[in-house]
């Protein structure tokens, strides 16, 4: 009898883990939504505020070397310009 108690305690316990139950939801410690390129902060039409990466802390320390800037040669209307 304890035996049967003990595994459906166990099936309990794993349904609970399984299904997340008692676990807080993950919270984001930063929401950084980042221009690449872009020395500059913008906002797009949606509100959204958009950091520019050149000269930021965000920028890597080797920047000159892992840049391949270029440019597109055909920029779609109905496509917004930040962050793009």
């Amino acid at each position: 009898m304890n035996t049967i108690a003990l595994y459906l305690s166990f099936l309990h316990l794993l349904r609970i883990h399984a299904a997340g139950e008692g676990l807080p939801p993950y919270t984001a410690s930063d929401y950084i939504l980042l221009d690449c390129g872009s020395s500059s902060d913008s906002t797009s039409t949606d509100g959204r505020h958009w950091e520019g990466d050149s000269d930021s802390k965000f920028t890597p320390p080797d920047i000159q070397i892992a840049t391949n800037a270029s440019t597109a040669s055909v920029q779609n209307s109905t496509i917004t310009q930040v962050p793009y």
